[in-house]
């Protein structure tokens, strides 16, 4: 049995040894056309290997008692996918739901089988209909986040208890003032950083910069003067390192350090976790009063741009599709429809930023001086979206363009087809037109066999010339 991810190496990508060889195609294309994260491409690869066993046991090609370890999905063609249905997929989601799978693994599930069938459709064009189109399970619950209270935050870095108290207390400092993810804290270099921001890759191999308060650097400051210090730095690239191995980090280790804190301050047993510190970093700001309220309202409205800028660019690449498979007038009305979006984006776009350049260097005491640095934050993330809307103006004319000799080359095609056919029949037009006229005396008029004759030039006229275009690549 294959794994995608490596538990102790996660970088090493292991082959596909027993899922479908269509499905192997999605995730390579997941992998390297798409760029999703390895962890990511391994959630697609479980979900569809175990939809792939439940229809080998729909099919009954094994029997129901059969343990889907042993199950071998290899033989499962193009052929066999073709058949699958929407009533299929409606009872594999019920198969999930009884199997006690959470409305979030079964919306997940569903989000695999979706992606997986789109490709199969509108990629690679092996299937001509998407049995998933137009299912949806709904939204499931939220329930309320969990989060620190502020004086649990403060309990929490009063009482670390480490033999590397700078280095934990770094990362706690960070989790509840940046609102890190756990994966982005991980991954941070030293060079990630620039006099007060530091660079990170969130989901998606997104970046972004994020400002660090005067908790923060001091955190930082304190904990890299110590860092140094360490006799066996090996990752000296990683911010984060073990005292006892000097390799950076790992996921699990940062979350063993912080248990152990709330642990020490009193604070475990009550689901908290890594991520339910990003939570309170949130939570804090927006107790942080009407500067605070004002700046994550403005920052709310600029981040829903982000989803506008990526379905955007999947709008396009579905278009991009088109123009390189059959382009049509529709294909040319969603281009000018594209265009017109990031017009009106732009436009909108503009003043707002303008607006936010204005409140950064000028606002004076309109905010305190702690949300500054947050409105410098949210300026910075306008900028990009426009920068983005550029790029996708550019691709947009690039697309017309795409479009326009396309459908230029498509007709020059067939312009010289009918040249050519036109041209291979034209001396058998002149002679016929020859021997048409009304002269008394012509050769073969009164030959029995002349007409044989007359067609046989025609024949060998038109063969001569066809073979010269064969060997020309006109035809």
């Amino acid at each position: 049995m294959s794994s995608y991810i490596d538990v102790v190496h996660p970088e090493r990508h292991a082959p596909y040894l027993d899922i479908p060889d269509d499905v192997v195609d999605y995730l390579h294309y997941l992998d390297f056309v798409k760029l999703r994260s390895p962890r990511t491409v391994n959630g697609y690869y479980l979900d569809l290997r175990g939809f792939f066993r439940y229809m080998m046991q729909r099919w009954q090609r094994v029997a129901d008692d059969t343990p889907p370890e042993e199950i071998d999905l290899t033989g499962i063609t193009t052929a066999d996918i073709r058949t699958i249905t929407k009533h299929d997929i409606f009872d594999f989601l019920d198969h999930a739901r009884s199997a006690d799978n959470g409305p979030k693994a079964r919306a997940r599930k569903l989000s695999a089988l979706k992606g997986f069938f789109n490709y199969m459709c509108t990629q690679v064009n092996r299937l001509p209909a998407n049995p998933t189109e137009n299912i949806s399970l709904g939204s499931p619950a939220r329930a309320l986040p969990k989060y620190l209270t502020r004086d649990e935050a403060v309990t929490l870095l009063s009482n670390i208890q480490s033999d590397f108290y700078e280095r934990d207390y770094c990362i706690l400092t960070l989790f509840l003032n940046c609102g890190m993810r756990l994966a982005e804290l991980v991954t941070i270099d030293m060079g990630d950083f620039r006099d007060d921001t530091i660079r990170i890759v969130g989901k998606g191999s997104k970046e972004r910069l994020v400002y660090l308060n005067d908790a923060c650097l001091d955190a930082l400051q304190r904990y890299k003067k110590v860092r140094t210090s360490l006799p066996n730095l090996v990752d000296r690239d990683a911010l984060f390192v073990s005292k006892r191995t000097g390799k950076r980090l790992s996921a699990r280790r940062i979350e063993q350090i912080v248990a152990r804190c709330l642990q020490s301050a009193g604070l475990s047993g009550r689901g908290f976790s890594p991520h339910k510190l990003r939570h309170t970093a949130a939570t804090l700001m927006y107790q942080g009063g009407v500067d605070m309220l004002a700046y994550s309202l403005i920052d709310t409205v600029v981040d829903s741009y982000f989803g506008v800028i990526e379905q955007l660019n999947d709008y396009a690449e579905k278009l991009e599709d088109k123009i390189l498979g059959r382009p049509d007038p529709a294909t040319l009305e969603g281009i000018h429809q594209l265009k017109r979006c990031v017009s009106q984006l732009r436009r909108n776009l503009h003043p707002l930023r303008e607006v936010l350049g204005t409140l950064h260097r000028d606002a004076g005491d309109f905010f305190r001086a702690d949300i500054q640095l947050y409105i410098r934050d949210v300026y910075d993330h306008t900028v990009h979206i426009l920068e983005s809307l550029e790029d996708l103006r550019d691709l947009a004319t690039g697309l017309l363009d795409v479009y326009l000799s396309t459908i230029s080359h498509r007709v020059n095609l067939e312009v010289r087809t009918l040249t050519v056919v036109a041209t291979i029949f034209m001396p058998a037009t002149l002679i016929a037109g020859i021997f048409g006229m009304n002269f008394r005396e012509m050769p073969w008029l009164a030959d029995p066999g002349g007409f044989s004759y007359a067609l046989g030039c025609m024949g060998v006229i038109a063969t001569i010339m066809l073979l010269l275009f064969w060997r020309r690549r006109f035809v």
